[in-house]
């Protein structure tokens, strides 16, 4: 089913696009790169702006195309607070958090990050966090670390890094939208990997201390940091989240060697595809993070789920910290999910390599 809207939310949705879009050609132009539709044979430019967005509304509506109406605005003009309140209203934003929640995540970090400005951030992040699937079902998270190279864990798509599995099978899918109802909106953007030779540009496998409970028989090696760097069969990241060429390119995630202070991190936020679902945001305030011995997994209490595997996580202000990778093993009652350092895989001689290529192309 498309998503529908009732009266207030429609007029939520009039007044966000007139905030958003102060001409007739600014408007136009979102229809245009964004939904490939004309706004001239929608509403005649000799007319109010008021009655333009009531007509661009009326014609998604009867198109059951409200929900990509939405995600268009949206990416179009990503720091727009009253589009980014339409979406989060009707389940087209990885986050359900109310304004308070946000300002709390964006207050508790002594630079007082600016809310609006921070959810212009979240809408960016989404562009680049992507489902990765395997035969077109989800089967972990995956996220932009360049214009065509995605970061997951090992065990995600061990099958094909062991050869069970032909690569071919795997595919990563951008911009997955669902409604509040339910419904799919957007199926997103399906990329598939590299060639024979080209598709995997680094890797590590995962410790086999990580699936015991505790007390572990030891630590993991330095070399086990359950990540792989996939490369793409196009490039992902310079073009727009609509395909579009007019729009704002997609980009990507900054991966820095850098170690990073954990115990003066105290909010963490995971992107992720909990049960292979659309994209969803877990956040953290008052997290107390516990450095294993090796300084190569860290351990936090927010919750993920299966699927969740190869999530991004950030700090308050969307640094990349870490690669989520597991939850606690035991069964019953778990206590902890973990991750890996993203400065241990950073710092990998096929994974420098790869950033220091990349840096010399910018």
């Amino acid at each position: 089913m498309a998503l529908e809207l009732d009266g207030r939310q429609r007029q939520e949705l009039r007044d966000a696009l007139l905030d958003g879009f102060l001409a007739w050609a600014d408007l136009d132009m979102m229809v245009s790169d964004q939904l490939g539709e004309h706004l001239a044979a929608i509403a005649p430019e000799s007319a109010k702006l008021t009655t333009v967005a009531h007509e661009l509304i009326k014609w998604a509506g009867a198109r059951g195309k409200l929900g990509d109406l939405i995600v268009a605005a949206r990416n179009a003009n990503p720091d727009n607070p009253k589009l980014f309140r339409i979406a989060q209203r009707v389940g087209l934003t990885s986050t359900s958090e109310p304004k308070s929640t946000l300002e709390k995540v964006v207050g508790g970090n002594t630079t007082f990050l600016d809310v609006a400005a921070w959810r212009g951030a979240l809408t960016r992040m989404e562009w680049k966090v992507c489902r990765i699937d395997r035969d077109g079902r989800g089967v972990g998270t995956g996220f932009l670390v360049g214009p065509d190279a995605v970061l997951t864990n090992y065990h995600v798509v061990e099958p094909a890094i062991e050869g069970g599995t032909p690569h071919g099978r795997y595919s990563c899918r951008f911009d997955y939208k669902m409604s509040e109802a339910g419904d799919v909106i957007a199926s997103g953007e399906t990329v598939g990997l590299a060639g024979d030779d080209d598709w995997l540009i680094a890797s590590s496998t995962y410790s086999a201390v990580d699936t015991v409970p505790d007390p572990k028989p030891g630590e993991p090696g330095a070399d086990e940091l359950d990540f792989a760097l996939l490369r793409l069969s196009g490039d992902v990241g310079h073009a727009a989240p609509s395909g579009s060429e007019m729009g704002e390119p997609r980009s990507w995630v900054e991966m820095r060697p850098d170690p990073v202070d954990f115990a003066a991190v105290s909010t963490l936020a995971i992107l992720q595809h909990p049960d292979s679902a659309p994209l969803k945001l877990a956040l953290g305030m008052e997290q107390s993070i516990v450095v294993n011995a090796m300084g190569n997994r860290i351990r936090y209490t927010i919750p993920t789920l299966p699927g969740s595997s190869g999530s991004p996580v950030f700090d308050s202000e969307w640094t990349l910290l870490a690669l989520h990778h597991s939850g606690d093993p035991t069964a019953i009652k778990p206590e902890y999910n973990e991750a890996i350092p993203i400065a241990n895989i950073a710092t990998q001689p096929a994974v420098a390599e790869y950033l220091e290529h990349l840096a010399d192309e910018d």
